[in-house]
């Protein structure tokens, strides 16, 4: 269930539903889209003091979590849950959001189109997602197809 709020002065949505309380007790993803393009450094300034995980999943979207919950720390459950290494998981990402993400797989892919930062966290830069670049690596890298 989506709840519009206000944080920081910004319309936010916290989506309440997204807790899985099997692992975590408190894991709510609130989302805020500042309607300037300093609102983002306006709105982690303000939350600093706070523990929380804070980062990008567009220009214009902000996420913040309790620290520690983020998109690695799925990707080191579901390994743990079904057995598969990590260092056999490739991931993609395009936004600082995805860091962790990249960081938790054995083969972290940025797309061509992401942050700077998400690019030189990756092993791969995939092509521009608007041009099929998630299906021309796992094309290349997974069924070994080499001429993706």
């Amino acid at each position: 269930m989506e709840n519009e709020n206000i944080i920081c002065g910004y319309p936010a949505i916290i989506d309440w539903d997204k807790t899985d309380r099997e692992y975590v007790s408190a894991l709510i993803e609130v989302k805020v889209m500042p309607q300037r393009d300093d609102g983002f450094d306006k709105i982690a300034d303000e939350l600093k003091d706070m523990n929380l995980s804070i980062s990008k999943s567009s220009k214009r979207n902000i996420e913040f979590m309790p620290t520690g919950m983020d998109k690695g720390n799925a990707v080191r459950i579901l390994c743990e849950k079904t057995g598969v290494d990590p260092a056999n998981v490739m991931a993609f990402g395009d936004q600082t959001n995805d860091l962790p993400m990249l960081s938790a797989s054995g083969w972290p892919v940025a797309m061509e189109n992401g942050e700077d930062s998400v690019k030189a966290a990756a092993k791969l830069i995939a092509p521009d997602h608007n041009l099929g670049g998630v299906g021309l690596i796992l094309q290349k890298y997974v069924l070994g197809d080499e001429r993706a």
